[in-house]
């Protein structure tokens, strides 16, 4: 894993899905109260392995319960802070995410963790932890994070150290 860093944003290459989910646990590791993280990247670049990795660095024990939430659109799991993973892909826009209640998610002193956050972004905080995964070759993927808003300051510097 390669850590690259320019003003706030922090680019790592990720050789494999151990890489991946490394870096996701880092990040997480990180994360506090009504953080937001804004998850983009094609099918199959590992945004859910990157999200068994937040929800590893969030406490979560048992990361094999990590899964994508295509069709159910919303999981919650138990961590040492309440973790929402929304999945957008299948939503027609923000206004399918408000009819869920992702206000109460984004601001109910839990992480929330949206995947295909483009599909939803007019409704997502201004503060938001974003994260994009690229394929590169084989098995390596460019994963940027990159930081809108205030207070995410310690969360950069964290992934610097």
């Amino acid at each position: 894993m390669n850590l690259l860093s320019d003003d706030k944003i922090v680019t790592i290459i990720s050789n494999n899905e151990e890489e991946t989910k490394e870096f996701g646990k880092l990040l997480g590791s990180l994360l506090k109260e009504n953080s937001v993280v804004a998850i983009n990247g094609q099918l199959g670049t590992g945004k859910t392995y990157f999200v068994k990795g937040v929800a590893k660095g969030l406490g979560v024990e048992d990361c094999g319960i990590v899964t994508s939430p295509t069709f159910a659109i919303v999981n919650q799991y138990t961590g040492r802070l309440p973790i929402f993973h929304i999945d957008a892909y299948r939503l027609k826009g923000s206004d399918e995410l408000y009819d869920l209640g992702c206000d109460e998610m984004f601001w109910g002193n839990s992480v929330t963790i949206v995947e295909w956050a483009d599909n939803v972004k007019d409704c997502l905080p201004d503060s938001l932890v974003n994260v994009n995964i690229e394929y590169m070759d084989g098995c390596k993927r460019e994963i940027s994070v990159f930081f809108t808003g205030s207070g995410n300051d310690d969360i950069f510097k964290g992934l610097n150290c």
